[in-house]
């Protein structure tokens, strides 16, 4: 499993603001053991910022990540922001067949 290193700074964003920066270090810590970092360079930016068919510059970003990483699917809270996407897109609720 990947994650971009733009999803590991939001997730800890979310978890300073709900509870403390310790907190939020230790679960990014737990979270870089669980799974890996996908690589986001300059390519990737490029191609994000070429993206037409994206009006979320972020959105770009963790596509193109993704592509780069050879992802064989994506899950996320913003299916709708993907309709163009060449990899399944699923939120997390569809990826976990609940």
């Amino acid at each position: 499993m990947y994650i971009s290193p733009l999803a590991v700074a939001n997730i800890y964003y979310i978890i300073c603001k709900l509870s403390t920066k310790a907190k939020a270090f230790k679960y990014v810590s737990k979270i870089n053991l669980l799974v890996n970092i996908a690589k986001m360079d300059a390519r990737i930016v490029e191609q994000a910022l070429a993206a037409t068919q994206f009006t979320d510059f972020e959105d770009a970003l963790q596509y193109y990540t993704a592509l780069g990483c050879a992802a064989t699917h994506m899950i996320t809270r913003n299916k709708k922001d993907y309709k163009h996407s060449i990899i399944p897109v699923y939120n997390a609720k569809e990826f976990l067949g609940l």
